[in-house]
């Protein structure tokens, strides 16, 4: 009895390591097929230097509905990570209303003020240009493998940019942006790619360590 016990206990640890090892290969493969966004960074810009920052959401598509929060919440989850303080999300609407910075249009003396209200060094402008979903092509392994025609499905496109500003020289620090996609359900709304386009976005911040 005890025999079978242990082989039935090594055969179902066999199996969990088996299967515990499939999900992190797909892990891996997954995060490997991943879009890259185009990232650059100043020669100028060192990250210690900038511990405290804002960040500002643009919306240029018109969408409405919170959007703003979504992206802003990916930016902010990853500016943490990476070391930065994240000024109060209140204070930042606050001055937003009160400077009107998005809809006049920023100057270096506005970046200025709004840091020096805000205390911070930096400012990480997040753009949202681009919202939609279009219906393609979705290839399966399936119809990889049977050289079939691939079904259809929908997909939501992003495109989210990201711009870090010295508050001081009103110079660009990093830039980053991406359009990628995301296969969603049928009737899906056009942000549903939106956070994870923004997750990979703020991903390419730099880090302050």
């Amino acid at each position: 009895m005890r025999r079978i016990n242990l082989v039935v206990t090594v055969a179902l640890l066999t199996f969990g390591n088996t299967a515990c090892g499939a999900v992190q290969q797909y892990e891996r493969l997954a995060r490997a097929l991943e879009p890259t966004p185009s990232a650059t960074t100043s020669p100028r810009f060192n990250p210690r230097q900038h511990e405290r920052i804002a960040i500002l959401v643009e919306d240029h598509t018109g969408t409405g509905s919170g959007i703003t929060r979504q992206a802003e919440d990916e930016f902010m989850r990853a500016a943490m990570v990476k070391g930065y303080t994240i000024a109060d999300r209140s204070n930042v609407n606050a001055m937003m209303q009160e400077l009107r910075f998005q809809s006049s249009g920023a100057t270096a003396r506005d970046y200025e003020q709004v840091g020096n209200m805000l205390n911070v060094s930096a400012i990480l402008i997040v753009s949202i240009d681009d919202l939609s979903t279009r219906r393609e092509a979705a290839p399966t392994i399936q119809s990889l493998v049977s050289n079939d025609k691939p079904g259809q499905a929908d997909f939501s496109y992003a495109t989210v940019g990201g711009r870090l500003i010295s508050v001081r020289e009103a110079e660009v620090l990093w830039v980053g942006t991406l359009t990628g996609r995301q296969q969603v359900a049928s009737g899906t709304a056009n942000a549903a790619a939106l956070p994870y386009v923004s997750r990979i976005v703020a991903a390419a911040i730099p880090s302050r360590f």
